[in-house]
């Protein structure tokens, strides 16, 4: 059986297995969307799961990242130790992580950012 009529292969000439190629397939074949299903739980178990409870600071209990400015070329704040910049929100598993990270007490507060485009906002202001 023959999965597609055009498919994709890497450049040793092995079948491509890429998100982008298995998304496509998954619509016509179950067992494709529970591959992608899987490697998307495993990404979460191993980048979150199993990592965050090695990176509380002993000291305070907590989970805390190192902010640098003089990482990313255009000189935006990225986040280090762990990334909690790419922490997912698209899934409900990924909301289900960052639950996790709450405010120290009541009179602190979470904040979320997007600087779409800043660079261009600053300068057309």
């Amino acid at each position: 059986m023959k999965l597609v009529d055009k498919h994709k292969k890497t450049k040793k000439g092995q079948y491509s297995t890429a998100e982008d190629v298995l998304s496509y397939l998954a619509k016509d074949h179950k067992i494709i969307q529970d591959i992608l299903d899987y490697r998307g739980l495993t990404k979460l178990k191993s980048t979150y799961v199993d990592a965050l409870p090695n990176q509380v600071e002993p000291s305070t209990g907590r989970v805390h990242t190192d902010y640098m400015q003089t990482v990313a070329a255009t000189g935006r704040l990225s986040s280090n130790n762990p990334n909690l910049q790419n922490i997912p929100i698209r899934t409900e598993r990924g909301r289900q992580v960052r639950k996790a990270f709450v405010p120290r007490h009541d009179d602190y507060i979470l904040l979320a950012a997007d600087y779409s485009q800043i660079e261009l906002r600053i300068i057309a202001a």
